[in-house]
């Protein structure tokens, strides 16, 4: 299996080798809470990985542990179900957040025509 069409690394321009099933391979950047949330679903799956955290400026200093953000890596050999598995977790956060925005903008809506009717308290008489 190939993680890539082309013979080039996308991010760094080297030549990619074939990888053998040991050989850790980047999964995912994640910050928190979600790293600890893929996490907990990695070790529950029995997929092995190597979490490394990555410094973002020394905004963990400002910020707390918010803004701590981890790569994950995986044994080439564990490639597909982890990457499936983490397909599966955030493609379920990603529509609740859309379907939360979707909520608050109507809600927005809502608000707006009730303030209009309570600035014409007549409107309704009408």
């Amino acid at each position: 299996m190939k993680l890539f069409d082309d013979d080039i690394c996308p991010q760094c321009n080297k030549k990619l080798i074939d990888p053998k099933d040991n050989d850790p391979v980047f999964l995912i950047q994640k910050n928190v809470p979600w790293s600890g949330i893929l996490e907990e679903a990695m070790t529950d799956n029995n997929i092995r990985f190597y979490k490394k955290e990555t410094y973002e400026g020394g905004l963990s200093a400002v910020f707390g542990y918010v803004s701590e953000v981890f790569d994950f890596y995986v044994p080439f050999s564990d490639y597909k179900r982890a990457k499936q598995l983490t397909e599966d977790i955030f493609s379920e956060v990603d529509a609740e957040d859309n379907s939360s925005d979707e909520d608050e903008s109507e809600t927005e809506e809502d608000q707006s025509i009730d303030e209009e009717n309570e600035e014409d308290p007549d409107s309704s008489d009408k």
